[in-house]
């Protein structure tokens, strides 16, 4: 029995030794790293690609996916100056792969990469766009079967980031309308009504509410969640004070949705939560009065006696 747990052991520690020799690690890349469209005009279509480069000696199946991008493309030096006009439309149906997946199987002389391809994409501007700068991100994944024993590690996966802008003036802006409380078991539910008042879709949050007695003293203090807002649109953004409070109460928010704040503030009645509460007292089903039967009856017989 010792022999045979010792001869695994040997097994596993052989092919654990083994395995890095015989792996294949797929790196894939893209060229160029963001991919600036310019500006394209509602109901225009537009034809793209860029290239995914490997040094892999293998040739291989790369899948494309598609995701939007967010408020942190706008950290780049270069685009720092555009975040004032970023639209956060959904907007993913607007590409279309025109192939998709693709094999790596093209070499590139002089270039030290031993494979690349040309993926073209499709871009779609709808007539309902919304102004501004958009930015969309295209990820190139190895897609490998299994089999065959061999091992596959996949490194260095880069993303292509894809910005456009779409005509018009595009404005990230909000207003708080009012904030409510209300209790919640041993917590404080408060609730910031904020109103999209600009051009675009903005997602916004409460960075900071705070509550003060009316004594002017902080009784306490959160976050809210996040929320995507599309202009006009008015969101609730809701969080939670971990105290029930009762009473009235002065209610201070700062609204955050990346390119600016918003401020707002009111007094906010809270009142504890009621439930209905048993009685413990029967009420009986009312008796239908026996005078009231007998004058139904004689009305009966009356009628059954003239119809006769």
């Amino acid at each position: 029995m010792e022999k045979r747990v010792l001869l695994v052991l040997c097994l596993v520690l052989l092919t654990a030794i083994s395995a890095p020799a015989y792996a294949r690690k797929l790196q894939v890349g893209v060229s160029p790293s963001v991919l600036d469209l310019g500006e394209i005009e509602r109901g225009d279509s537009h034809v793209a690609s860029f290239s995914i480069l490997t040094p892999s000696e293998d040739s291989f199946m790369v899948e494309m996916s598609k995701d939007m991008g967010g408020i942190e493309f706008f950290d780049k030096k270069k685009y720092m100056g555009y975040v004032s006009g970023f639209s956060e439309q959904d907007a993913l149906d607007w590409i279309d792969f025109i192939t998709n997946p693709v094999y790596l199987d093209t070499s590139i002389e002089g270039s030290g990469m031993k494979k690349a391809e040309t993926i073209k994409f499709l871009v779609n501007i709808p007539e309902d766009a919304e102004p501004g700068y958009h930015v969309f991100q295209i990820a190139p994944r190895p897609a490998v079967s299994g089999g065959g024993g061999t091992g596959v590690s996949i490194v260095a996966v880069a993303k292509l980031e894809v910005l456009l802008q779409v005509p018009g003036q595009a404005v990230r802006d909000a207003e708080v309308l009012d904030i409510l409380g209300n209790r919640e078991g041993d917590k404080t539910r408060i609730d910031v009504y904020v109103q999209n008042t600009g051009t675009v879709t903005i997602s916004a949050r409460a960075s900071s509410v705070k509550v003060f007695n009316l004594s002017g003293d902080l009784v306490g203090e959160t976050g809210t969640s996040q929320e995507k807002i599309a202009p006009g649109e008015v969101a609730s953004l809701r969080g939670h004070i971990n105290e029930p409070l009762g009473g009235d109460y002065r209610v201070s928010a700062v609204i955050s949705y990346s390119s600016g704040e918003s401020e707002g503030e009111a007094v906010v009645s809270i009142m504890p939560s009621t439930a209905a509460q048993a009685t413990g007292k029967i009420t009986e089903a009312a008796i239908f009065p026996w005078w009231a039967a007998i004058i139904i009856i004689l009305i009966v017989a009356y009628g059954a006696y003239r119809w006769l």
